[in-house]
């Protein structure tokens, strides 16, 4: 199916390591959201509104189809959404752990150095007493507060860095959330739209069938008249030579059978393989085309024509039927059409093999 519109729409980001890298997920949006439309069949007779129906209801199966397999990708990226969100929703909490960890680490330090002789005192107070107090050099107390300094800075900045990737799993949860909402509303878009197209499509089809059965009405009434026809002109014919009046009754034998390429037989025929197939009951056998069936015989004027004469379209010849009388001929017009009766008006030679 060609594509006309296509709107891209990439879901995916660049993870820490622990998601790995970013993914593309499918284009949720394209020309199978767009409606069909529909023509006017008002100025079609039957076989074509039936044509122009058919093809409609193709262009419909076409979206419709896309539109399925749309819905599943779509369905498959909120599956794989919504685990990365679990996967950032477990690292979260492991995150917060880990904080929690710590933090208690550093609070058991900070107890440890507060802690004299079972007094817990203030930070600037033990400094204070490391200095006065401790039997120690004043380089080495200084070593000491540097010392204390150094672990508190290290405590504070492992502190900050599990906060920062705690945020940044939180940035990353929000931003995957709304990412699964589109997704979300991109689905409901599109099974709305295939709903419809669906909804089109059955409507189509009950006009298909009302057409069809308008189609066999028309057919069934044309069958009719035609047998009237041919009763009116095997009437003409009782003066006419046995073999016109056994030819007549065969051509009329087949009305209503389908068009069929190359067919030769009552299952199917073209228009030369028709001719063939009644002329050869009555013993005259033709060429199997009608380009060579308009060599043979003896050409007709046009006001000569009588029932039974072979009459040609183009030359060299691309259609050909019999003449029955009454300014009407028998024939296999063309693909999806039936052996019928029609009224002649124009045609480029005619020839008489009997």
């Amino acid at each position: 199916m060609k594509r006309k519109l296509i709107i891209t729409f990439l879901l995916g980001i660049t993870m820490t390591t622990a998601f790995g890298q970013a993914q593309v997920f499918a284009n949720p949006v394209d020309d199978t959201q767009v409606e069909v439309s529909i023509p006017d069949y008002s100025n079609l007779n039957s076989r074509d509104k039936f044509a122009k129906i058919e093809e409609v209801i193709q262009l419909l199966d076409n979206k419709i189809e896309a539109n399925m397999l749309k819905v599943d990708d779509l369905k498959n990226d909120i599956s794989e959404t919504e685990k990365q969100l679990s996967d950032i929703e477990d690292n979260i909490k492991e995150t917060g752990k880990s904080l929690e960890r710590q933090r208690n680490i550093m609070d058991d330090r900070l107890r440890a150095l507060y802690k004299r002789d079972n007094t817990v005192m203030n930070p600037l107070f033990m400094y204070l007493r490391v200095v006065l107090e401790d039997e120690k050099s004043f380089t080495e107390k200084i070593s000491q507060i540097d010392a204390v300094n150094k672990i508190n800075n290290l405590d504070n900045k492992l502190v900050s860095e599990i906060k920062e990737k705690e945020l940044s799993l939180k940035n990353q949860k929000e931003e995957f959330s709304n990412k699964k909402r589109k997704l979300e509303e991109d689905k409901k878009s599109i099974e709305d739209m295939l709903s419809k197209q669906q909804e089109l499509k059955q409507k189509q089809k009950e006009l298909l069938n009302e057409t069809l059965n308008k189609i066999l009405e028309e057919e069934k009434l044309a069958n009719m008249t035609a047998v009237v026809n041919q009763e009116y002109s095997l009437s003409n014919f009782e003066n006419s030579e046995p073999k016109v009046k056994q030819l007549m009754s065969e051509a009329y034998k087949y009305l209503g059978t389908p068009y069929l390429w190359g067919g030769t037989t009552p299952n199917g025929f073209d228009c030369s393989g028709y001719m063939q197939y009644i002329f050869r009951t009555i013993g005259v056998n033709l060429p199997r085309v009608s380009e060579d069936q308009q060599n043979v015989g003896v050409p007709v004027a046009p006001n000569d024509l009588r029932p039974g004469d072979l009459i040609f379209w183009g030359y060299p010849a691309h259609h050909v039927g019999m003449y029955i009388g009454n300014g009407q001929y028998i024939h296999a017009p063309h693909t999806g059409d039936v052996i019928k009766v029609s009224n002649l008006s124009s045609y480029t030679s005619a020839k008489r093999v009997i």
